[in-house]
């Protein structure tokens, strides 16, 4: 098998002209073959050299080699120095059959609503005043629970990718933003801590070849869809349940008017205790778990969260 190190020279520059920017590099390997026949050839092919239409990774993921050039070492009958040209833009004369190098195509982007139910178990705030729980004339929750529709906003993004893998997906997949969202770079949307979520990724295997060239491009043609909700992902859930807890007795069931234990959940007042009634007679407002979080962040975390920015996947 040929021996392949890459030499540390590199040339890289960017540049710009009446079709736009574009960046150039070239990287050289020192290729020693196994026979003084296979020649450049077999230097260009040796295992280690880039490939023609290969992804100059992880340096520029965005260009792709369009020479690869073999030079014989003066003197030494199996050694070559392989240049490599990388670039972003297409080879000079030819046409790639989606008009250009597909990793430089702007992302394409939908807005959607999806529909579901959820459970409520207190009125909307309104007017300034804490909605009040919706329970029964004996104060319990109903059962079954109370339930609305609901709408959740969907954000679809497709983009070409030069890398796809199994590692990729599981590192971002149900993960949430753990800071501010910038979408599409616009400053005026923007989605707030833990309100959106990668909640799908999905990847097709693209080529694409180049007329008049023997270059072939393949990438990952990637869809993701971020969810966002109201209040954010990591659950924020009401205080209830069949049994009080005191730090002087312990934890005990809840029971009724005449000493049975209860069927359904009770409300309780964050403390452990049952929430009871206010002066009027009315069930107070529903404590809402875990208590011991700040404002900015609530919720139990159940999710993994990074910044939006670090992943690949929700880029435009």
């Amino acid at each position: 098998m040929p021996t392949v190190t890459e030499l540390p020279q590199r040339t890289s520059r960017s540049a710009s002209d009446s079709l736009g920017v574009f960046r150039e590099q070239t990287r050289t390997f020192r290729v020693i073959n196994d026979a003084v026949s296979d020649g450049a050839d077999g230097a260009r092919l040796a295992t280690g050299v880039p490939r023609l239409g290969d992804f100059n990774l992880p340096d520029d993921p965005q260009s792709f080699a369009q020479n690869v050039d073999a030079v014989p070492v003066a003197n030494e009958s199996r050694r070559f120095e392989v240049t490599v040209f990388y670039s972003t833009r297409s080879p000079s004369g030819a046409t790639p059959s989606d008009d250009g190098n597909p990793l430089t195509v702007d992302a394409v982007t939908r807005w959607a609503t999806r529909t579901g139910e959820e459970e409520v178990v207190k009125e909307v705030d309104r007017d300034g005043e804490e909605g009040r729980a919706i329970t029964n004339s004996a104060r319990d929750l109903f059962d079954p629970s109370v339930k609305r529709s609901k709408g959740q906003l969907i954000l679809t993004i497709t983009r070409n990718e030069s890398v796809f893998t199994p590692a990729l997906w599981e590192a971002w997949i149900d993960v949430v933003n753990s800071v501010t969202w910038v979408i599409q770079n616009d400053p005026l949307v923007t989605a707030a801590a833990r309100t959106a979520k990668i909640a799908s990724i999905n990847a097709d295997p693209q080529t694409v070849s180049f007329q008049d060239s023997e270059i072939t491009i393949s990438f990952f043609r990637v869809t993701t869809e971020v969810s966002f909700i109201k209040g954010g992902w990591q659950p924020v859930l009401v205080d209830q349940g069949f049994a009080e807890f005191a730090a002087f007795r312990g934890r005990t069931e809840i029971k009724d008017d005449n000493e049975n234990v209860v069927t359904t959940p009770q409300l309780l007042d964050g403390t452990g205790l049952v929430l009871g009634v206010d002066a009027q007679g009315d069930p107070k407002t529903p404590i809402n778990m875990p208590r011991d979080r700040p404002d900015n962040d609530p919720g139990f975390h159940i999710y993994d969260e990074a910044p939006f920015s670090d992943s690949p996947f929700v880029q435009f």
